[in-house]
């Protein structure tokens, strides 16, 4: 935290933000954020928006109760007053090689309901993604399927590509 300059009483995930936007607009966050990246674009590289937010609001965050940023596990075991959870890890749900241990996966059980049901999960786009793909391929039970996605990897894998 040093890089940034960041003192503050905590650091905030910025994947789970609660905005007062008068205040946001007032204290002309966004233009105050362009100012800091364009003016040392080397000392936000880590965390880019999610340092910058932290180092602005710095001693100026209230911190909500767990229950509204529950980190996601893939037990998919959660608390029952859990209000929100938060897939801070990788992969996403979103993903087609997103895996659960414990059906049903509350992601799949919201999107069911949503109007994006009809959209497709993304699919892999990187040979890292490949493998996983393989390997969610294979605990489902699709052998040929899992086979695919690990030629696909591995053929990437030895051409050197990402």
């Amino acid at each position: 935290m040093n890089k940034i300059g960041f003192h503050g009483d905590g650091y905030f995930n910025a994947g789970v933000l609660l905005i007062d936007t008068e205040q946001w607009h007032d204290m002309k966050i966004f233009e105050r954020s362009m100012e800091c990246i364009s003016e040392n674009p080397e000392k936000w590289s880590e965390n880019q928006d999610q340092d910058v937010l932290n180092y602005l609001f710095q001693n100026k965050v209230y911190w909500l109760e767990d229950k509204y940023n529950k980190h996601a596990n893939k037990k998919n075991s959660y608390a029952d007053d859990v209000a929100m959870v938060h897939y801070i890890s990788w992969p996403k749900p979103w993903t087609a090689y997103y895996e659960c241990d414990n059906p049903p996966d509350l992601f799949q059980e919201a999107l069911r309901k949503s109007e994006w049901k009809d959209i497709p999960l993304d699919l892999p786009r990187s040979r890292i993604q490949y493998r996983f793909m393989s390997r969610a391929c294979f605990n489902r039970g699709e052998y040929i399927e899992a086979i695919k996605w690990q030629l696909f990897y591995l053929r990437r894998k030895l051409l050197g590509m990402k």
